[in-house]
């Protein structure tokens, strides 16, 4: 059987809508733009950007969450 591992953008973004929390709320707290915060969860290819560990423990500390690289 199968193990799907969901990425820390993945679960992020999964507990931002199951909150329903914005973007916006979020990269207000982490001190990026709206932009920057969705290209780092939800980018792709040239558009994706790397969820930084400093990024992680700001948006773990906002969240209140615990996620991990």
């Amino acid at each position: 059987m199968a193990t799907i591992t969901k990425t820390p953008e993945e679960m992020i973004v999964e507990h931002l809508e199951n909150n329903g929390q914005k973007f916006s709320w979020l990269a207000e707290k982490v001190g990026v733009t709206s932009g920057h915060l969705h290209s780092v969860l939800k980018g792709t290819g040239f558009s994706k950007r790397e969820l930084t560990d400093d990024n992680l423990e700001k948006i773990n500390e906002a969240l209140g969450t615990k996620f991990k690289k």
